[in-house]
């Protein structure tokens, strides 16, 4: 009988690390009436917004329904708190919408190796560059290898 009760106390602890999820707290600060692009790593599973009434949100599923982008739109001044659960974190927004001019509007979050370029303190991702003049071979509906 012990010993079913320890393994039954292993389980339990081992199960509740399993589930164990990261909590990431950032602020935003939003040019309210302007739509602004929040862009993750994983699929969003859901979110919850406190101030309903003063923003839009939405989740942008794409053709392969990822729903790796969340819309944020204020609609006016105000301070409120963003919940975002992912399949492996959970992000905690504390958002400040103002009518000031200068803030970024795409934020990438999550773990990337990409070389990203920097606006008003945020990090985008960069498009490809071809210098002037180059012409890479390719077959339709295939992509362009690398050596040539």
């Amino acid at each position: 009988m012990r010993k079913i009760i320890i393994i039954c106390l292993l389980l339990l602890a081992f199960s509740q690390r399993a589930h164990s999820v990261v909590e990431i707290n950032k602020k935003l600060k939003l040019k309210s009436n302007y739509s602004n692009l929040l862009s993750f790593n994983e699929k969003i599973i859901r979110y919850k917004i406190a101030d309903k009434e003063a923003f839009e949100v939405e989740i942008l599923p794409d053709i392969f329904n990822n729903r790796h982008e969340l819309l944020v739109k204020p609609l006016k001044k105000s301070d409120t708190n963003l919940l975002i659960w992912t399949e492996s974190c959970i992000y905690n927004f504390d958002i400040e919408s103002r009518q000031k001019k200068g803030f970024a509007s795409i934020f990438n979050f999550g773990d990337s190796n990409e070389e990203k370029l920097v606006i008003d303190g945020v990090e985008i991702d960069l498009p490809p560059v071809l210098t002037q003049g180059e012409v890479k071979d390719f077959e339709i509906d295939l992509p362009p290898s690398p050596g040539n």
